[in-house]
């Protein structure tokens, strides 16, 4: 089954918005590593990258 997991990137400063934006883990049913999506505050996609033994057309491995 595929699942996602959510956190928050926060600011280790007090300067600025408490949290910077937000990453997503998505584990594939086709592989066993994730697909990586970094988002900012607004969930607009900054990058997006797979770990472990996943491949996805298009989007850079790790």
């Amino acid at each position: 089954m595929t699942s996602i997991r959510y956190e928050r990137k926060l600011n280790p400063t007090e300067n600025g918005p408490a949290v910077l934006g937000m990453r997503a883990w998505v584990r594939l049913n086709s592989c066993s590593g994730f697909l990586v999506i970094d988002m900012t505050r607004s969930c607009f996609v900054r990058q997006s990258y797979t770990r472990g033994d996943c491949s996805v057309e298009g989007v850079t491995r790790y």
